[in-house]
């Protein structure tokens, strides 16, 4: 159901751009449309990938602590020519799909909750002090695993 709401939303976007593309203007305008949250499930990444392909986005941003981030990565490594970034994650909001933080928990325990994931809300995750280590280690990872445009 989610992706098919991806899908729905993207192909509105799509008709948005052609419709605002082909407005007579004296000024040429362009519209950036991104797709968030790559990595988190195979379906994102399934939806991500073929609006990509079908150029329904501009670009995608990944979530590294995710557990199908290494799927998404493999794809932009044998993709390289499309713009992808890294969407730095310190929650998780999920009642029952829920990760971790990429760096060790023993560097950074005031970024889990008593269960060891990340907090669900950024409320919960603002008095923490351990952020800067754990989006640092998100950075390292997206670069350890070759992903295009993280330099």
């Amino acid at each position: 159901m989610r992706l098919l709401r991806f899908v729905r939303v993207s192909c509105l976007l799509s008709v948005l751009a052609v419709v605002i593309s082909s407005a007579e203007s004296a000024e040429k305008r362009y519209l950036i449309i991104h797709a968030d949250d790559s990595g988190m499930s195979h379906s994102a990444n399934i939806g991500t990938i073929e609006s990509v392909e079908k150029d329904i986005i501009s670009s995608t941003s990944m979530m590294v602590p995710c557990p199908w981030f290494i799927e998404f990565a493999e794809y932009c490594r044998k993709n390289p020519n499309r713009d992808y970034g890294i969407h730095l994650t310190l929650t998780t909001e999920w009642k029952y799909y829920r990760w971790g933080p990429v760096s060790p928990r023993s560097q950074v325990p005031s970024l889990i909750d008593e269960d060891g994931y990340l907090w669900h809300t950024a409320k919960e995750m603002a008095e923490n002090t351990k952020v800067e280590i754990e989006l640092r280690t998100q950075i390292e990872r997206a670069k350890k695993l070759n992903s295009p445009s993280v330099t």
